[in-house]
């Protein structure tokens, strides 16, 4: 994740905020599912080296995202992409475990992938519109 932070910054530079979201995760996405159908410890080990590039822009693109929301100060969207992440960071092991605990781990686990495929997709939607809207109403002093 350090190696992407530090490039990271050179390609949203480079090309846009959106398009280098758009690319890590489906990356991350590809890598992810190419290691479930591949099936071995190497195949996990290099998807979570991508995953882990993939991943590293994507908190500071959700902290000046948050920065950015019409009728929200920049700082109580910052304070509250934190609030939720920390939320998931303590939510999201316990989730995965349960699942694994129940379910197994190989049971579903496409399944499973091509649900969160599918949420990424609605959020990208989300990300889209804002941006438009973003643009269009350019809002310069926030109350």
């Amino acid at each position: 994740m350090t190696v992407g932070r530090f490039t990271g910054d050179a390609l949203v530079n480079r090309f846009t905020e959106a398009t280098v979201v758009r690319v890590s995760m489906a990356l991350a996405g590809s890598s992810l599912g190419l290691a479930l159908l591949v099936g071995t410890t190497w195949a996990y080990v290099g998807a979570c080296v991508v995953i882990g590039l993939a991943v590293a822009t994507l908190f500071p693109a959700a902290m000046h995202a948050a920065t950015r929301i019409p009728g929200v100060r920049p700082a109580m969207g910052v304070a509250t992409v934190g609030w939720i992440a920390r939320g998931g960071f303590v939510v999201a092991p316990i989730a995965v475990g349960a699942i694994a605990e129940r379910f197994g781990i190989w049971n579903g686990d496409l399944e499973e992938f091509e649900v969160l495929d599918s949420e990424v997709a609605e959020m990208q939607d989300i990300v889209r519109v804002r941006w438009r809207v973003r643009q269009s109403h350019p809002v310069d002093a926030h109350p």
